[in-house]
């Protein structure tokens, strides 16, 4: 037996039309596009490149990106105002805290003081507590690999080893909302080779390469893996892909795997969250 492979591009392909069509269909009905806010502090690399990507996909999708950039200098107290403030806008319909910080500031307490209402990359997610229906982008992008495969998620035993709050946790919470019967391991689970062996779906998202053994999995079981580690230089997964290869009856490879989706949801997001502010 050989898995069929799930490729995050042909997934991303299929999202993107019908994301284009729904965020111009909410332009229609609101008069004025989706607006996402990019509050970024400092000059770090990593946050302005993501800056970059966000206002790419802006261009692409046809929702509008508003820059709200800080100087490190300001105090952390200031910044959480700028936050405030900026959040209590009712032009903005979602607002993406862009990481790192300079040193200094924290970037976690900062985003505490954003509301959920207008939490575009799901940061203020906590599992089983949301009151809006917005996720961490890489968990959701989990969950639409998981629905590829076409499978009846409903009654079927999900085993999540990973207990982030921005993958492994939310994961469990939208497999569980699917109806599945969710089990959340992690690498320090006692005899982990027996909760993967039971999985119907199995959701790798730990960063330890190689984690999870071939011969672990069971039989034809749906594997999305969320691991993306780099070593020597290359992306490596937390499944064993090779020898998964041939017991698995669904596999996402890394890095083509979850990672095409991601960004994507961020978009879902943002049209849930840019609903919500409409009243509809």
């Amino acid at each position: 037996m050989s898995a069929v492979v799930l490729n995050g591009k042909d997934v991303a392909r299929k999202i993107r039309q019908e994301l284009q069509d729904e965020i111009a269909t909410e332009t229609r009905r609101r008069g004025i596009p989706p607006k996402l806010l990019l509050f970024r502090v400092g000059e770090a690399e990593d946050a302005c490149l993501y800056e970059q990507s966000i206002t790419r996909l802006s261009d692409r999708f046809g929702f509008v990106v508003e820059k709200s950039v800080h100087s490190g200098a300001d105090s952390p107290g200031q910044i959480r105002f700028n936050l405030k403030e900026v959040a209590g806008r009712a032009d903005v319909d979602g607002i993406l805290v862009l990481s790192p910080f300079p040193s200094g500031h924290d970037y976690h307490e900062c985003v505490r003081s954003l509301p959920v209402s207008k939490d575009a990359e799901g940061t203020r997610y906590s599992p089983g507590a949301a009151t809006v229906e917005v996720y961490p982008p890489t968990a959701m992008a989990v969950m639409e690999m998981v629905l590829a495969s076409n499978i009846q998620v409903e009654g079927l035993h999900a085993v999540v080893v990973g207990r982030s709050p921005i993958v492994g946790r939310p994961a469990a919470d939208l497999l569980l909302k699917h109806n599945a019967t969710v089990t959340v391991c992690h690498s320090r689970t006692r005899n982990l080779e027996d909760f993967v062996a039971s999985a119907d779906i199995l959701v790798a998202a730990t960063g330890k390469p190689g984690l999870i053994k071939g011969a672990w999995i069971k039989p034809g079981a749906v594997c999305v893996d969320a691991g993306e580690t780099v070593v020597n230089g290359a992306p490596a997964g937390d499944i064993d892909f090779n020898a998964a290869l041939e017991r698995a009856g669904f596999l996402t490879p890394v890095p083509s795997g979850v990672g095409p989706v991601t960004p994507l949801m961020l978009v879902r997001n943002l049209l849930t969250l840019s609903r919500g502010s409409s009243g509809s």
